[in-house]
Protein backbone atom coordinates (compact mmCIF):
# COMPACT_ATOMS: atom_id res chain seq x y z
CA UNK A 1 0.00 0.00 0.00
CA UNK A 2 1.35 3.37 -0.98
CA UNK A 3 -0.10 6.75 -0.09
CA UNK A 4 0.71 10.09 -1.67
CA UNK A 5 2.06 12.75 0.64
CA UNK A 6 -0.96 14.84 -0.29
CA UNK A 7 -3.20 12.02 0.96
CA UNK A 8 -1.41 11.89 4.30
CA UNK A 9 -1.74 15.66 4.71
CA UNK A 10 -5.43 15.47 3.82
CA UNK A 11 -6.02 12.62 6.28
CA UNK A 12 -4.42 14.63 9.07
CA UNK A 13 -6.54 17.64 8.06
CA UNK A 14 -9.66 15.45 8.26
CA UNK A 15 -8.59 14.32 11.73
CA UNK A 16 -8.29 17.96 12.77
CA UNK A 17 -11.67 18.76 11.18
CA UNK A 18 -13.38 15.91 13.07
CA UNK A 19 -11.69 17.00 16.31
CA UNK A 20 -12.81 20.61 15.83
CA UNK A 21 -16.39 19.47 15.19
CA UNK A 22 -16.52 17.01 18.12
CA UNK A 23 -13.88 18.30 20.56
CA UNK A 24 -13.06 14.65 21.16
CA UNK A 25 -9.54 13.58 20.24
CA UNK A 26 -10.27 9.87 20.76
CA UNK A 27 -13.22 10.06 18.38
CA UNK A 28 -11.12 11.88 15.76
CA UNK A 29 -8.36 9.28 16.00
CA UNK A 30 -10.83 6.39 15.83
CA UNK A 31 -12.38 7.95 12.72
CA UNK A 32 -9.00 8.18 10.97
CA UNK A 33 -8.06 4.65 12.04
CA UNK A 34 -11.31 3.37 10.50
CA UNK A 35 -10.41 5.08 7.20
CA UNK A 36 -6.82 3.84 7.37
CA UNK A 37 -7.81 0.24 8.08
CA UNK A 38 -10.10 0.28 5.08
CA UNK A 39 -7.21 1.58 2.93
CA UNK A 40 -5.18 -1.43 4.02
CA UNK A 41 -7.86 -3.74 2.58
CA UNK A 42 -7.89 -2.11 -0.86
CA UNK A 43 -5.14 -4.39 -2.13
CA UNK A 44 -7.34 -7.43 -1.40
CA UNK A 45 -9.98 -6.29 -3.89
CA UNK A 46 -8.49 -3.30 -5.70
CA UNK A 47 -11.27 -2.81 -8.24
CA UNK A 48 -13.96 -1.94 -5.71
CA UNK A 49 -15.54 1.47 -5.63
CA UNK A 50 -16.51 3.63 -8.57
CA UNK A 51 -14.41 4.06 -11.68
CA UNK A 52 -13.62 7.77 -12.03
CA UNK A 53 -11.66 7.74 -15.26
CA UNK A 54 -13.42 11.02 -16.02
CA UNK A 55 -10.98 12.61 -13.54
CA UNK A 56 -7.89 10.76 -14.71
CA UNK A 57 -7.35 7.35 -16.28
CA UNK A 58 -7.34 4.53 -13.74
CA UNK A 59 -8.77 6.51 -10.81
CA UNK A 60 -11.22 4.78 -8.48
CA UNK A 61 -13.16 6.15 -5.51
CA UNK A 62 -14.43 4.03 -2.61
CA UNK A 63 -16.22 5.14 0.54
CA UNK A 64 -14.70 4.04 3.82
CA UNK A 65 -17.38 2.19 5.83
CA UNK A 66 -19.18 4.14 8.57
CA UNK A 67 -17.56 7.42 7.49
CA UNK A 68 -18.24 10.35 5.20
CA UNK A 69 -14.79 9.96 3.62
CA UNK A 70 -14.06 8.79 0.10
CA UNK A 71 -10.70 7.25 -0.74
CA UNK A 72 -9.27 8.24 -4.12
CA UNK A 73 -6.87 5.62 -5.41
CA UNK A 74 -5.28 4.04 -8.46
CA UNK A 75 -4.28 0.45 -9.09
CA UNK A 76 -0.88 -0.31 -10.62
CA UNK A 77 -1.66 -3.64 -12.28
CA UNK A 78 1.89 -4.66 -13.31
CA UNK A 79 3.22 -4.08 -9.79
CA UNK A 80 0.02 -5.25 -8.08
CA UNK A 81 0.02 -2.13 -5.91
CA UNK A 82 -2.65 0.29 -4.76
CA UNK A 83 -1.73 3.98 -4.57
CA UNK A 84 -3.96 6.12 -2.35
CA UNK A 85 -3.89 9.56 -3.92
CA UNK A 86 -6.31 11.61 -1.85
CA UNK A 87 -9.18 11.57 0.60
CA UNK A 88 -12.43 13.47 0.13
CA UNK A 89 -14.46 14.30 3.19
CA UNK A 90 -17.96 15.76 3.42
CA UNK A 91 -16.50 18.85 5.10
CA UNK A 92 -13.95 19.46 2.33
CA UNK A 93 -14.18 20.14 -1.38
CA UNK A 94 -13.88 17.14 -3.66
CA UNK A 95 -11.30 18.69 -5.94
CA UNK A 96 -8.76 16.30 -7.41
CA UNK A 97 -5.43 17.46 -8.79
CA UNK A 98 -5.95 16.25 -12.35
CA UNK A 99 -2.46 17.25 -13.40
CA UNK A 100 -1.16 14.98 -10.66
CA UNK A 101 1.94 17.09 -10.12
CA UNK A 102 1.75 18.53 -6.63
CA UNK A 103 2.15 16.02 -3.83
CA UNK A 104 2.16 12.93 -5.99
CA UNK A 105 5.40 11.50 -4.68
CA UNK A 106 4.54 8.21 -3.03
CA UNK A 107 5.93 6.53 0.02
CA UNK A 108 5.19 3.36 1.91
CA UNK A 109 3.06 4.03 4.97
CA UNK A 110 2.33 1.05 7.14
CA UNK A 111 0.96 2.77 10.21
CA UNK A 112 -1.06 5.96 10.74
CA UNK A 113 0.80 8.97 12.03
CA UNK A 114 -1.20 11.51 13.97
CA UNK A 115 -0.65 15.11 14.83
CA UNK A 116 -1.30 15.73 18.49
CA UNK A 117 -3.93 18.39 18.89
Amino acid sequence: MYRARKALKRLLAIQEYVFNRTRNQNLARAYILRVDRYCDTLSLAPHRGRDRSDLRAGIRVAKAPRTTTDIVFAVDEPLAQVHVLDFWHAGFSGEFDQAGEEGTEHFAWNAPRFADA
